[in-house]
């Protein structure tokens, strides 16, 4: 197994190592099965609720909706952010006892219609681009404008001068609409390397603070909010405490928001599997899993599963989709090449599967889920 920190576990490995004997138990009853394992959920969003500096943790129902999960985060008392009305509706006609003042609404003005809505639950917290500002203003106590940083043309790496050039242009287009705003969220289109680079990060911040002199709050998304362990995927908090300590620091009069989408959820679940199609061509092992492509998320570079772990031989390795089509309605069964070996009746554990994408409406017989159950509360830091 890669070395690497993992936070508060008792062992050395991911849950779906230290927990590999429940996982083949479940196998016996149930496959394919999403599995969740509510300890780590616990401890993901507990820990950053307790960084000090961090004011709010924003989690997005769309990164993954299972009801276990949406109840979690509001008992947690982390705050939700729905990106469309449709979105709001569908969240408040779920779980009605969802605050209004917990919800941050991110819009854009082709949704001309059912802002009323917004009063109707409450929502203190509206986030919109420069060019949306002024059809939203009214609506909600708090408007915070939000710009996207430029990344490197054509999909490559964005230099450091990118970024604080979108900031400014963006300062440029929306200095007419921003005597109302209270914050300012700042988001990056990848988890690219130059967004979690903290002298970067303060570069933006300082830009922000010459700006925007109102800005009360920053929201700092994905990777520029939370750092994250590279070898095992889970948020790496002494990492991140420490940012947030540095940037509270060099800005006292600013409240700090993350909003870390799927990098806080990614790591929680995954995918067991029996497997009963096993083909061997050469050097290259095939399994067939009956599992719908449209559920495998996440799917790194050309169809790329980065870890596949056989929990009956506790080896592990990668593997290529090349059957099926991830996102589409169609088809039932996944196949993929892998470059471990493999036999007849060995159980798989596909990571992070499941725990992304994962609508209302997808779950259901045709995808088991099963939690283990916390096998102890959350740590606290002192």
């Amino acid at each position: 197994m890669p070395d690497g920190d993992v936070v508060n576990t008792k062992t050395d490995g991911p849950w779906w190592v230290n927990r590999r004997e429940e996982l083949l138990s479940i196998a016996t009853t149930t496959s394919p099965v999403i599995v969740y394992d509510d300890e780590t959920i616990n401890e993901a969003f507990f820990d950053l609720l307790c960084i000090q500096g961090l004011d709010r943790l924003l989690y997005s129902p769309v990164h993954n909706a299972h009801p276990r999960i949406i109840e979690k985060i509001i008992r947690l008392r982390a705050f939700l952010k729905c990106s469309s009305l449709d979105e709001l509706g569908a969240l408040t006609k779920a779980y009605p006892r969802v605050e209004g003042e917990r919800v941050v609404l991110s819009l854009v003005a082709s949704e001309s219609s059912g802002y009323s809505q917004i009063s109707k639950q409450g929502i203190e917290t509206i986030l919109a681009a420069a060019g949306d500002l002024k059809r939203f203003e009214g609506l909600s106590r708090r408007l915070f404008l939000y710009i996207p940083l430029d990344e490197g043309k054509g999909g490559g790496a964005p230099g450091k001068g990118e970024p604080l050039y979108s900031l400014s242009k963006a300062t440029d287009e929306s200095l007419e609409a921003i005597s109302g705003v209270e914050g300012l969220a700042v988001g990056v289109g990848s988890k690219g390397s130059f967004s979690h680079d903290l002298d970067f990060l303060l570069d933006i911040v300082t830009r922000i603070r010459e700006c925007f002199h109102q800005v009360a709050v920053v929201i700092l998304h994905k990777c520029m909010g939370i750092e994250k362990s590279e070898d095992s995927g889970y948020p790496d908090i002494l990492g991140t405490q420490k940012r947030y300590q540095v940037l509270t620091e060099a800005f006292p009069g600013i409240r700090f928001w993350a909003d870390p989408e799927e990098l806080v959820i990614e790591h929680v679940g995954g995918l067991v599997v029996t497997l009963v199609d096993v083909e061997k061509d050469g050097p290259s092992n095939f399994i067939n899993i009956p599992f719908p492509p449209r559920f495998l998320e996440p799917l790194g570079k050309k169809g790329m599963l980065d870890t596949i772990y056989n929990l009956s031989t506790e080896e592990l390795f990668k593997g290529e989709l090349v059957l099926g089509d991830p996102g589409s309605g169609m088809g039932l069964e996944s196949s993929f090449r892998v470059n471990g070996e493999v036999s007849k009746g060995d159980v798989i554990f596909i990571k992070g599967v499941g725990a992304l994408g994962m609508r209302l409406d997808q779950i259901g017989p045709l995808v088991p889920v099963h939690y283990l159950c916390a096998r102890r509360m959350c740590t606290v830091r002192l």
